[in-house]
């Protein structure tokens, strides 16, 4: 009966919360947020990592609320990306907490914004190479490398968070391109290993076609906080702006991801059949 109910709620949710209403939210947190106020007033006002808070909670519901998959290697793919969204999400909790309440705007903030940016799109590594290490029957030796640089990033990010000024992100220095290194190698492995699994099983495809979106646009979100310095100070842009960047990526990418489960209404095949009987029974 629980799991009739939680049915009925994500398919009346779904129902409103579909692309077009995501497009519109998105497009509407653009307008108003490079509008009112002179393009300042959101960021002044701190409303923009309210709105973050948000799309937090939407993360938290499709965590609990979502259609079961009958498959337990496809399912351990899912969860990986489940995960993958919540260290996402818990990136603004962080953020919200150092700037709203602590009033903390240093480089610690913006590089723990970007550790766990990077630590996501190495979660979803993960959680493809794992789906095709059982497909092909391989040794699990990368998915371990990747899970040793995702500890060395979460005992960096928990070091900024008592001393955020143990990093600095100015463009002299190399950190930035550290930073910008490792971005583009969990971003590379997370598309090689997505697309893999796109072309190999393909009741998959729409839902990694979605996850491909999102993976880029996380990598975008994390490029305002690594080099926010050069925009502001190299590149003459206004910090305010560095900060909507990433927050517009970080919302888009959030949306898309969400999207992307509504992908599992229909599986095929077998799958199909095994939810059909679920649900009768």
């Amino acid at each position: 009966m629980q799991e009739t109910n939680k049915k009925i709620v994500l398919s009346q949710v779904e129902k409103y919360l579909n692309p077009y209403f995501f497009l519109a939210l998105n497009i509407l947190i653009i307008l108003v947020a490079e509008t009112a106020g002179g393009g300042k007033l959101l960021y002044n006002s701190g409303i923009i990592h309210i709105i973050a808070l948000i799309f937090v909670l939407l993360v938290f519901f499709r965590i609990f609320f979502r259609r079961p998959i009958y498959d337990p290697v496809l399912e351990k793919f899912v969860r990986a990306i489940l995960a993958a969204m919540g260290v996402f999400a818990l990136s603004h909790v962080i953020e919200f907490f150092s700037m709203m309440v602590l009033r903390s705007y240093t480089d610690g903030v913006y590089a723990n914004t970007a550790n766990f940016y990077i630590i996501s799109l190495l979660l979803i590594a993960i959680g493809a190479d794992a789906f095709l290490r059982v497909e092909r029957r391989q040794s699990g030796a990368f998915g371990w490398m990747l899970g040793v640089i995702i500890a060395f990033i979460s005992i960096w990010a928990v070091v900024l968070l008592f001393k955020s000024g143990a990093v600095d992100l100015d463009t002299g220095g190399p950190t930035p391109f550290v930073y910008l290194a490792v971005m583009i190698f969990a971003t590379a492995v997370g598309l090689y290993k997505a697309w893999q699994i796109k072309t190999r099983v393909k009741i998959t495809s729409a839902f990694v076609s979605y996850l491909v979106a999102a993976i880029l646009l996380i990598a975008v979100a994390v490029l305002p906080n690594i080099f926010y310095d050069f925009i502001t100070d190299k590149f003459g842009g206004a910090e305010y702006q560095a900060i909507y960047l990433s927050h517009f990526s970080f919302y888009a990418a959030l949306s898309i991801m969400f999207l992307a489960f509504n992908k599992f209404k229909s599986l095929g095949g077998l799958l199909d059949e095994v939810a059909a009987q679920e649900t009768d029974s």
